[in-house]
């Protein structure tokens, strides 16, 4: 049994909170557990494995669910996966979760600090991003590319990738905004992408694996310099995907 859907990213953009909402569906497949992540088809070592390892090591052996899944939030940004998911999952349907790349930085710099990874400072951190990451080159830590704060949120080339392999009704986007503000609608625009049943949780009030620090603000100086980073991005993924996203650079 192959997944018919991936939940695909971005990472630190309420993938947590929609896998719990969707694993709650009678009539959807997702885990007991999201972690660890399956990053099949991101992780070079897990992709030589083939899809009976995959299939066998992810997924029940029968079932009758009508929609199968699992959320790697590295499939997003990895610029191999849309080739290999293309050729193994040919008709699957996508779900992308994009946040405010500034926001979903500063969530990602702190996650790894809780996890004991990061010891900079936020500010230290984005602006030796580049030397890290080819620092880097070559080891086993760098197909992970754990510094990527910054890279990870130029949204419109990975989303572009996909869209070379992949008819656009076969991805449903969403941001992370309209997750925690109207997650009822968001709900239905994925109930109805994936082909289910309209069941709404009881609960849609819970925001999964928070990171930043309660309290915890980004220097508004800071704030102004990565607007004007992610400016020329943010303006032609909206025009991609005909949406008003502007709001991320307020």
């Amino acid at each position: 049994m192959l997944p018919n859907f991936l939940i695909i990213g971005a990472a630190r953009s309420g993938t947590s909170t929609l896998y719990r909402y969707l694993q709650s569906h009678r009539q959807i497949y997702l885990r007991p557990n999201k972690r660890p992540e399956p990053h099949f088809f991101f992780k070079e070592s897990e992709y030589v494995k083939g899809l009976g390892y995959y299939e066998e090591t992810w997924f029940p052996k029968e079932g009758s669910w009508q929609a199968v899944g699992e959320a790697s939030t590295s499939y997003l940004f990895g610029p191999a996966v849309p080739a290999r998911v293309a050729e193994a999952l040919p008709g699957v349907r996508l779900i992308a979760l994009l946040r405010n790349p500034i926001d979903r930085a500063f969530s990602n710099y702190w996650h790894s600090v809780r996890s004991g990874f990061e010891t900079l400072d936020f500010a230290t951190a984005i602006e030796r991003e580049t030397e890290r990451t080819n620092a880097i080159e070559g080891t086993a830590l760098a197909e992970l590319k754990p510094y990527s704060y910054i890279a990870r949120g130029f949204y419109y080339g990975q989303i572009s990738n996909y869209l070379r392999f992949f008819a656009r009704e076969q991805i449903t986007l969403a941001t992370f905004e309209e997750l925690c503000e109207r997650p009822a609608l968001l709900l239905k625009d994925v109930y109805r992408h994936l082909r289910v049943a309209e069941e709404l949780p009881r609960r849609m009030d819970i925001i999964e694996n928070r990171s930043v620090p309660e309290g915890t603000v980004l220097d508004p100086s800071l704030r102004r310099r990565l607007i004007q980073m992610y400016a020329d991005d943010v303006v032609r993924l909206g025009k991609l995907l005909d949406r008003d996203l502007t709001a991320w650079l307020g």
